[in-house]
């Protein structure tokens, strides 16, 4: 598997000890919130229950656009296993 360095095509900053990407990749839509109105957030929370949906996002971010951070929830459990079990189709 190739290292963080390798993957990422996004400028890097360096905070002290550790080089940290510029952008991150959002939870939105995978938490179902979109602030923009319900019936988005009903929309998100429909496309974002599907693993292999979330798997294939996931992997388009880390592995095509170099964007090997993804930000997750911290909050929801049911999300967090959600995340989890997407990377873990991805490896």
């Amino acid at each position: 598997m190739k290292s963080y360095i390798d993957l990422c095509k996004v400028p890097l900053v360096d905070l002290g000890c550790r080089l940290v990407q510029k952008l991150i990749q959002g939870i939105h839509p995978f938490d179902g919130m979109s602030y923009i109105s319900e019936e988005r957030d009903r929309y998100y929370r429909r496309k974002s229950l599907d693993v292999r949906r979330t798997a294939e996002i996931l992997r388009y971010a880390i592995f095509e656009a170099g964007i090997p951070v993804p930000q997750v929830d911290q909050d929801i459990p049911d999300l967090d296993r959600l995340h989890l079990s997407a990377l873990t189709i991805l490896m």
